[in-house]
């Protein structure tokens, strides 16, 4: 006679979720009508008996999941637009039917935020970190939410993140081998956006490695072109012009390069460009004039890896948590050659 344990095996689920479905209280619980299946069609398949209303017929009509996506307030909301287009792409190439929920947060106020959500309205959810430092009281949180950290790792729950050591470390090499005379650095001084605190972390390894960045060529401007256009306008009103510019994120850089141009500096003729940035931004960076080096952020690759987790602990919540972490790169163009 089969047992409540041979149904977990054969479903490939804990005993205490075959439990939960056979007893007519997954909802309580927040197993995926997926996996509750799952566990019913091994039960039949086993001869044990079913004591629930739940049905096994694939046309049963099912609440569609909703996943909710925590994002930051102070970010650019131009991030925000690629997050859920990547979200509906992935999930329309795997044929998973989803909802997305936006949730903003202030931060240091996310805990607050977490700790206020219905979470019956919410199947699973991506928290987006976008400050590499930020510090998180993830203890505090309530037991057992099903939650997903982007670019940043928690061993309490699933996460994807991201490494940019080694391109960092490549692009300083190559900056002391070429031996810059005059660096200038764009950076964003509002609504950053998720590569700038990459960039932030570059600087401080160009700091380390004693490559000069004078805080008179730092110039803070709004994250925008507009607010490249005025660095650039700025750099060019300055007594001298840099050799090489640094640039927080493609934006402020694609903003820079044609008013630099308009006034006969160009880029690399008169000086070089390096800028951090996202995967999407290379499919047009590629062919932009001039062709744009930058260090990639694998933001589509991690919103992939962190949807597929959101939809792995829908399906089974008592899973282990799954870490992953992925690599940026270095992609050499025009912009600064060696």
């Amino acid at each position: 006679m089969a047992t409540m344990k041979d149904v977990a095996a054969r479903a490939e689920v804990s005993v205490s979720t075959v439990s939960f479905v056979l007893n007519g209280i997954s909802k309580q619980h927040k197993v995926a009508d997926r996996t509750a299946k799952r566990v019913l069609r091994a039960a039949k398949e086993l001869g044990y008996h079913i004591n629930t209303p739940l049905e096994l017929s694939p046309d049963s009509s099912v609440r569609q999941k909703v996943i909710g996506i925590f994002f930051p307030q102070e970010n650019h909301p131009t991030d925000l637009g690629m997050i859920t287009e990547n979200i509906y792409q992935y999930t329309t190439l795997q044929n998973l039917a989803c909802n997305i929920m936006i949730i903003p947060y202030q931060q240091e106020q996310l805990n607050t935020v977490i700790k206020h959500i219905d979470w019956k309205t919410v199947d699973a959810a991506i928290i987006v970190i976008s400050h590499l430092k930020e510090t998180l009281k993830s203890d505090e949180f309530p037991d057992e939410l099903p939650l997903v950290f982007y670019n940043y790792s928690d061993s309490r729950y699933n996460s994807v993140s991201c490494s940019s050591i080694e391109s960092s470390k490549m692009l300083c090499d190559i900056i002391q081998t070429k031996g810059y005379k005059d660096i200038a650095v764009i950076g964003s001084e509002r609504s950053p956006r998720i590569c700038d605190s990459y960039f932030t972390q570059f600087l401080e390894l160009c700091e380390q490695s004693g490559i000069p960045v004078s805080a008179e060529n730092y110039i803070s401007v709004e994250n925008s072109f507009y607010g490249g256009a005025i660095a650039a306008r700025k750099l060019l009103n300055s007594n001298s012009h840099p050799s090489l510019i640094l640039s927080a994120n493609t934006v402020l850089a694609q903003g820079a390069i044609p008013v630099f141009a308009r006034n006969k500096f160009f880029i690399p003729r008169n000086t070089e460009l390096a800028s951090f940035g996202l995967d999407h931004d290379l499919s047009y960076l590629q062919n932009h004039i001039p062709s744009l080096t930058m260090v990639v952020i694998p933001s589509m690759e991690m919103f992939k890896i962190a949807t597929d987790l959101a939809f792995q602990l829908i399906d089974d919540p008592e899973k282990k948590p799954v870490h992953r972490i992925c690599q940026c790169k270095l992609i050499l163009n025009e912009s600064l050659s060696i």
